[in-house]
């Protein structure tokens, strides 16, 4: 991917788009556009000059009208000028009807910012070229052409002149020009400007390059008279010709330009120059739709989503500030209001899934085009854990469930996980990233009194038998039997009528705690045999060491009982294996 000038780093482009959706979300105005240029100009080879992808930020800023900057917030009448004045503000008329009297000021606002973009190019051009060559750029020579004509045409603010006016310079014309073959085309040039005479007709001599051609043709652009724009079709020039759709489509069919294409799409949406089509009309091929029943229309999401995709998982905070984007368009009328916020949506989960990144609810609820948390919640944070979920990504899918508040649904997956992963007598380091989460969660829900049930009992049990294995894994037998009686899983005692009970009670566990009735029946048994076999080997005295002895048959008999009745939940090898233990215990 190439970008706009020498190189328009991501970490600029990233806080654009952060301070952009900050000014969004405090429902103020943001200088998109100049934010654009001053990022050109930092990284351009000579700031002092236009660049090529500075130029159409330059005519964008001409446009709207967009001023440089904007007065801090503690300024006296900050709270007047910075109120939403840019945000879509051009949006109604935009998408609205096309022969409305608003609409054909909007053509020719367009046309003024363009030709005042241009003549500010040019004026560059001059001033570098009068520098370069100062001998030859002396001052002086006589004034051609009808002065005062020339005068009005100039201060005018849509370059007009009152109708007598062109009259009369339409009388002169064709009388001495029209079929005159040695007139000069420098004094024919400003009859046909001020006069606007024959639009369709360029100029030999004068209108020799693109920009001098457009300029021409920009400062003839008569609405009421010579059908506007539609009398423009020059693909080079699309967006001085307000084509905005055609030219970001056509500066991201170019490699060395669909980074300015991206940005300059963002720019048009924010102040409501951008057209998005209907999902039925949108192709996978290209952002641009063509239907012949309606205008050109790009998909923003479409673009941002291409963009995006190549530092996503690199850079997944940066990628959503620009999804957060796709919601500008989510005032349009018919079905592309509620299109754009699911294709919002959409992107959202799947940068959470793909990048395993997890937005903050608060910045990103409004910005993500939700105007209820209960709404983001379940379409976004609650559907991505579920994918996640389902894909074995269960600490990612945790996470995204405590952010929706689902803390039931958390201590459910930390316990069939757990459950899946606590018999491992060397867990690997996924399994020790799970049971850091779900300690680090138990506490916080035991603080704040969250999830109380049926799942978090079993998480809590869970745990327990962990922390039983890592003792007997470190030779501690003594403190791996008091971690299971903790665990009350186990009846141990001599009472039989419990010991019964209980057994009868083990369908109603959570089923993770039955699925590893094995794993923790032979953890006991083994902690047991270990405490025997140290007592059989103690210099203790002896009435310490038959009371050590006596303890550890009696809770061995109490197991071998308990695991009787549920002989048929586990395999026979495993009973047969706690029937040696006890016999050894014994002895």
């Amino acid at each position: 991917m190439s970008s706009v000038g020498p190189n328009l780093s991501l970490q600029m482009q990233s806080k654009m788009m952060a301070y952009l959706n900050a000014a969004r979300l405090r429902g103020i105005s943001y200088p998109v556009v100049h934010a654009f240029i001053d990022t050109c100009i930092a990284t351009a080879s000579d700031p002092r000059s236009f660049q090529i992808p500075q130029i159409s930020f330059h005519v964008l800023s001409k446009i709207t009208g967009e001023p440089p900057a904007l007065p801090p917030i503690e300024h006296a009448s900050a709270h007047i000028i910075n109120t939403r004045l840019f945000e879509r503000k051009f949006a109604r008329v935009y998408l609205g009807d096309a022969d409305s009297r608003d609409a054909v000021a909007l053509r020719q606002k367009i046309a003024k910012g363009s030709r005042e973009a241009l003549e500010e190019q040019y004026w560059d051009v001059l001033e570098r070229t009068v520098q370069a060559r100062p001998s030859e750029a002396r001052l002086g020579g006589a004034v051609n052409g009808k002065l005062s004509h020339f005068r009005t045409w100039v201060e005018s603010a849509d370059r007009r002149l009152p109708k007598p006016q062109r009259d009369h310079l339409q009388a002169l014309y064709n009388a001495h020009m029209l079929h005159s073959s040695t007139v000069d085309a420098f004094e024919m040039a400003p009859y046909k400007l001020m006069g606007k005479i024959e639009p369709s007709r360029s100029v030999p001599q004068v209108t020799t390059t693109a920009e001098d051609w457009l300029w021409f043709q920009l400062a003839m652009v008569d609405e009421e008279e010579n059908g506007g724009f539609r009398s423009l079709s020059e693909a080079s020039v699309l967006l001085m010709c307000g084509q905005f759709e055609r030219a970001v489509a056509a500066l991201w069919d170019h490699q060395e330009t669909e980074i300015e294409a991206v940005h300059l799409a963002i720019a048009l949406a924010y102040h409501g120059l951008l057209r998005v089509p209907p999902r039925t009309e949108t192709s996978d091929m290209t952002p641009l739709s063509l239907s012949p029943a309606s205008p050109p229309a790009l998909s923003l999401s479409t673009l941002i989503w291409r963009y995006i995709r190549q530092f996503v998982k690199m850079d997944s905070k940066d990628a959503l500030q620009y999804v957060y984007c796709v919601c500008l368009s989510a005032d349009q009328p018919g079905s592309v209001c509620k299109e754009q916020v699911e294709s919002a949506w959409d992107l959202t989960r799947g940068i959470i899934v793909f990048a395993n990144a997890a937005p903050d609810g608060k910045s990103s609820l409004a910005s993500s085009g939700s105007t209820d948390s209960k709404e983001y919640n379940s379409e976004i944070l609650i559907r991505a854990a579920r994918h996640s979920a389902e894909n074995d990504r269960v600490s990612e899918a945790i996470k995204l469930y405590n952010l929706a508040g689902d803390y039931s649904t958390v201590v459910s997956c930390l316990a069939q996980a757990l459950g899946k992963t606590i018999a491992q007598s060397s867990p690997d380091e996924k399994a020790k990233q799970l049971e850091r989460t779900a300690s680090d969660i138990l506490r916080h829900y035991e603080r704040t009194n969250r999830a109380v049930g049926k799942d978090r009992g079993a998480v809590i049990k869970l745990l327990g038998i962990r922390e039983a294995v890592e003792a007997k894994n470190a030779g501690k037998p003594v403190v791996t039997l008091d971690l299971m009686e903790s665990t009350d899983l186990i009846p141990l005692s001599r009472d039989m009528a419990k010991i019964t009970r209980r057994a009868e009670e083990f369908k109603d566990l959570h089923e993770s705690l039955q699925r590893n009735l094995q794993t923790y029946l032979t953890l006991t048994m083994d902690a047991l045999a270990g405490i025997h076999y140290m007592a059989k080997n103690s210099a203790v005295g002896d009435a310490t060491w038959q009371m050590t002895l006596a303890a550890v048959r009696t809770k061995s008999h109490s197991l071998m009982v308990f695991a009787g009745i549920l002989k048929y939940r586990m395999s026979p090898d495993v009973y047969s294996y706690l029937a040696r233990l006890d016999m050894e215990i014994a002895l």
